[in-house]
């Protein structure tokens, strides 16, 4: 599957626009009635690569993370609401809203009953040579071409980055579930999810933290999310 990258020396967007919305239960069962985009896929790819750039607060936290976008787009064409699957940092999704300002007037319905329609774009922030891999064995055929925004350096300065990133966050859960400090263990287990959030075996750990943590709605939230990367609620 091919995959647009799009290397960044400089960061060249400051982020203002305000936390975008997750989407309700309604909007998640219904994502598979894809929009058009004009132009079609490969267009859609070019124009959202050469576009999007790397939260500028963020480069020095050698964060990584994938948002899976979404668009909501009304039967005109309009994008109506913008957000992602999942519950990511807010100058990630901004980054991503800023984009598809570009798409907009590009979109259209793709049947004749249908009020609403879907563009689900994961967009993967990436450092090269972190050893980054997104695991998309559960990337459904509905969602559109994997983004890849990586951030250049000097060879070798971000080797492993990945797998320390990774491991500290799997010590940090730990940690605080051992002290049954569960809300405090939700933040580095959503990072998890946010990680590799096609991969749905971060997600049971992610519900039961919520749940021991008092939030059942955000619970429900990924459970819901979770069945539909496995193709239960297809």
């Amino acid at each position: 599957m091919t995959k647009f990258y799009l290397f960044l020396f400089s960061l060249l967007v400051t982020i203002n626009v305000s936390c975008l919305a997750q989407f309700t239960a309604s909007d998640l069962n219904h994502l598979h009635n894809t929009a058009a985009y004009k132009g079609g896929k490969d267009e859609l790819a070019r124009v959202l690569a050469k576009n999007i750039r790397f939260p500028q607060g963020d480069f020095m936290s050698k964060k990584l993370i994938t948002i899976v976008g979404v668009l909501k787009i009304d039967r005109k064409g309009e994008i109506v609401e913008v957000g992602t699957l999942h519950k990511a940092d807010e100058s990630y999704t901004a980054a991503f809203k800023n984009v598809v300002e570009k798409t907009k007037g590009k979109w259209e319905a793709t049947n004749d009953t249908a009020k609403y329609f879907y563009a689900v774009i994961p967009v993967q922030f990436n450092y090269m040579d972190s050893g980054y891999t997104l695991f998309d064995a559960n990337k459904l055929a509905y969602f559109q071409e994997t983004i890849v925004v990586t951030v250049a350096g000097a060879r070798g300065a971000f080797a492993g980055l990945y797998e320390k990133y990774e491991s500290e966050l799997i010590t940090q859960v730990n940690e605080l579930s051992k002290k049954e400090a569960y809300s405090e263990a939700v933040k580095p287990m959503a990072e998890l999810v946010n990680l590799q959030p096609l991969h749905t075996g971060y997600y049971d750990p992610l519900i039961g933290l919520l749940k021991k943590a008092g939030n059942t709605a955000e619970a429900a939230h990924y459970e819901q999310v979770k069945a539909l990367l496995a193709g239960q609620n297809q």
